[in-house]
Formats: C-alpha cells, structure tokens, sequence
C-alpha cells in the first residue's frame, strides 16, 4: 500500500483539486496529463504527457493536429486558427506548430487543452479537456 500525502488542503478551491487530481494521475496513470509545457518560439510550443498516448481508445493511433486546441487571450497577437498547423513527436513529447496574426507584445497567454475525446492512454481513459502545466507567455 502507498499512501501519498499533501501539503496542499483539499477544499472547494478548484485550482487545489485540480492540483492533486493531475498529481494523483500522473503516478497512477489513471488518465494522460500534461506534465510540461514549454514555448520553443512564438510559432511553436512543445507539451510532455505523463505517459504514451493515443488518438483512439483502443490505446493506438498517432495523435493529429486535431487533437488538440489553441486558445491566446491577452496580448495583441491572435492565432490564426485554434487547431495546432502541425505536430511532430518524440516519445510523450509533442511540439505543436501555430501561427499567429499580429506581433506579441508578451502579454499573451497560449493555452494548450486536448480535444474532447481525442487523446487517450493505453487503458483507453481520456486525458480530460481541463488540464495544468498547460500555458506558456509568448515573447
């Protein structure tokens, strides 16, 4: 038995319960979190998965562009669409490419989230579509 102890009070703190929830995932894969994420350029940013993931929930399948969704608030820079314009991989590693409209002023804020049903591990569980380690400040 393991038992696993926080140093972060459970309550109706949302941001709290998300904390421990994607902890709790993240050493039981009981569902693919995001562990990571880093901005390569202001074209592209790159997300770590806590474990091997899949585009379908027979746990194979590459994942695709669609997989994911964008979102920028802040700022005066714009994505020019809120699906990633490629992907490529290494291992559960994953550098989404994006373009954007207007020139950031470092204000902006790209969020990352997994489409719904779109993302799963090898136990066929979805990654949820609210997620931490999922935003990054462009340059």
């Amino acid at each position: 038995k393991e038992v696993l102890i926080f140093n972060t009070p459970l309550s109706s703190n949302s941001d709290n319960f998300n904390k421990i929830t994607h902890k709790l995932a993240d050493k039981w894969k009981i569902f693919p979190v995001f562990t990571s994420i880093t901005l390569s350029n202001n074209s592209s940013v790159t997300i770590e998965f806590s474990e091997a993931v899949f585009n379908n929930n027979a746990g194979s399948g590459d994942l695709e562009v669609s997989d994911f969704t964008l979102n920028i608030s802040g700022g005066t820079a714009s994505l020019n669409s809120a699906t990633p314009t490629s992907l490529s991989t290494s291992g559960n590693t994953y550098t989404l490419g994006f373009t954007l409209s207007g020139t950031p002023d470092g204000n902006e804020v790209l969020t990352v989230l997994p489409a719904t049903d779109a993302i799963f591990n090898t136990s066929g569980v979805a990654a949820p579509t609210t997620q931490i380690n999922n935003t990054v400040n462009l340059n």
